[in-house]
């Protein structure tokens, strides 16, 4: 199965827009063999859904980084 095949019949238009754009980006890292994380994973699923806004995604991704690198500071 591949990722987020699951929305790519949904009656809802939107959530399969969404995860067709998710699936291209992700995509692009691969093409790189780069993989993302569960958490952008689980983040992109949460904006498929309707739960949050792309604001609100780009702003998880920057706390949740900025996060990371106090963390390898302190270590």
């Amino acid at each position: 199965m591949h990722i987020f095949d699951e929305y790519l019949n949904d009656k809802d238009l939107g959530k399969r827009e969404r995860a067709k754009l998710w699936r291209v980006s992700i995509g692009l890292q691969a093409v790189d063999n780069l993989r993302v994380s569960n958490f952008l994973i689980e983040t992109a699923r949460k904006h498929i859904e309707g739960l949050i806004s792309m604001d609100e995604v780009t702003q998880m991704i920057d706390e949740h980084y900025e996060q990371k690198r106090k963390q390898s500071r302190q270590n």
